[in-house]
């Protein structure tokens, strides 16, 4: 039964290999105290990558906290710059992470922060190579100038 699942998956997965989306789900932000945050959720399939572009309107600290990921998984957490012609980010700092954990009163440490000028940015989730299964879905929150 195990043999026939994956002869019949094995097909799709060059397809899923180059895939990339963008957010299927995205909050348009919320201001408080001179910081926007905004929220997108979408899917990683296996050699895949999603992201979500935003502008910083001035200097300050962009904190990006992937705050769900379903069944648990480490992927690629990245900040960059959006591709010319908006499709893709170039990320210029990652790292490896898993769902951030929530202490005792519900706050979060986001897994990725760094300073930022006014202009664009993005903000992408990539399989890191250790996903469990085809497809993981995903939450990032993003705080920005």
């Amino acid at each position: 039964m195990m043999k026939l699942r994956l002869a019949l998956l094995l097909p799709l997965v060059p397809l899923c290999c180059a895939c990339s989306s963008s957010a299927f789900n995205s909050t348009a932000p919320t201001a408080v105290n001179g910081t926007l945050t905004a929220t997108f959720t979408s899917f990683l399939a296996i050699g895949g990558a999603s992201s979500h572009s935003f502008v910083a309107t001035q200097a300050g600290n962009i904190a990006v906290t992937l705050t769900n990921v379903t069944p648990a998984a480490v992927v690629g957490l990245g900040v960059g710059t959006p591709n010319a012609g908006g499709s893709g980010c170039n990320v210029t700092n990652s790292l490896n992470a898993s769902a951030a954990v929530a202490d005792s009163t519900g706050a979060t440490t986001p897994q990725l922060t760094i300073p930022a000028t006014a202009g664009p940015y993005c903000v992408k989730v990539y399989d890191s190579g250790q996903l469990p299964g085809i497809r993981v879905e995903f939450s990032v929150t993003i705080a920005y100038p």
